[in-house]
């Protein structure tokens, strides 16, 4: 490949893309370019064509484009999506900053956000604990230490990730002399 830079930039294709190309490139003389029709037109002019033939439209009804420059931006994004190490994609898109990589030409929508944070755990707060329940603290109920709780009211206990632990675990760990029963 013959970059902007006029040095020779050569990139590895995915195995399946590389046997389709060999057995194109088969019907032609070993010299012959991959695409010939870039000797007389530009790649750009060349897409156009080719997306007017396949009744693809080159812009689509919110302004973007479909041109070589945009297939960068999307080459970029499916390697986020793929969560190709951004180092690697960087060399990839042969950029010498990964803020470029990472800041200008990955684009992530609302929907890969989403689908992110559905693998996240599951939360579920603890049990409410009532004023006088022991809290594991060497046996002290809630209104005999020592803090800034408002013991009136109940206290909800932080958060913790279902899958990370159970109440189960926490009553048979080390810690738990006493607890057991409270929490059950």
């Amino acid at each position: 490949m013959n970059a902007r830079n006029e040095k020779t930039a050569t990139l590895p294709l995915r195995p399946d893309l590389a046997e389709d190309l060999k057995a194109h490139m088969a019907l032609f003389l070993p010299t012959a370019p991959v695409f010939p029709g870039m000797q007389k037109k530009s790649g750009a002019e060349m897409l156009t064509m080719d997306l007017n033939a396949a009744g693809i439209p080159v812009a689509d009804d919110c302004g973007l484009v479909v041109d070589f420059h945009s297939l960068r931006h999307a080459f970029a994004s499916l390697g986020a999506k793929a969560v190709l190490p951004l180092a690697v994609m960087q060399k990839l898109m042969r950029h010498c900053d990964p803020k470029l990589t990472a800041g200008v030409y990955t684009h992530l929508r609302l929907i890969d956000q989403a689908s992110e944070i559905a693998k996240l755990p599951e939360f579920s707060p603890l049990p409410i604990m009532n004023e006088g329940e022991a809290t594991g603290t060497d046996g002290k109920t809630v209104e005999s230490i020592d803090t800034k709780i408002d013991t009136s009211k109940k206290t909800c206990l932080p958060m913790i990730p279902k899958t990370a632990v159970s109440i189960e675990d926490v009553n048979k760990g080390p810690m738990a002399t006493g607890v057991e029963k409270n929490f059950q």
